[in-house]
């Protein structure tokens, strides 16, 4: 049986929610898929670059903390929904991040 996103967002991250939404991201096999179409940073050009680090900025996110930032969301979702895999929340986490592009998700009242 596939674990649904919603089971694992909490309701008070409704941002998240509306994302997931919009994407037609239901379950953890989704994100895993839109995962894998995400760009490698290594391999990315100098133009996407820019426009992360400029993401980056907006969110009030340090470039260098990016990672951090996805690692401490996948945390915070474990601690709700214990028995998903390391793997699986990293790929959550992951495309949570890229799909709130305007939203900070430190702002959220649970960080």
């Amino acid at each position: 049986m596939p674990t649904l996103l919603n089971d694992i967002v909490p309701p008070t991250w409704k941002h998240l929610r509306n994302s997931l939404a919009a994407a037609d991201l239901v379950t953890l096999e989704d994100c895993a898929r839109r995962e894998h179409d995400l760009l490698d940073l290594d391999e990315i050009n100098e133009q996407t670059i820019q426009a992360l680090k400029e993401h980056c900025f907006k969110q009030g996110i340090p470039w260098g903390d990016m990672r951090a930032e996805i690692q401490r969301l996948a945390e915070h979702i474990k601690n709700r929904h214990p028995r998903v895999s390391d793997g699986d929340l990293l790929s959550v986490a992951t495309v949570l991040f890229w799909e709130n592009c305007d939203t900070s998700l430190t702002d959220d009242p649970l960080f």
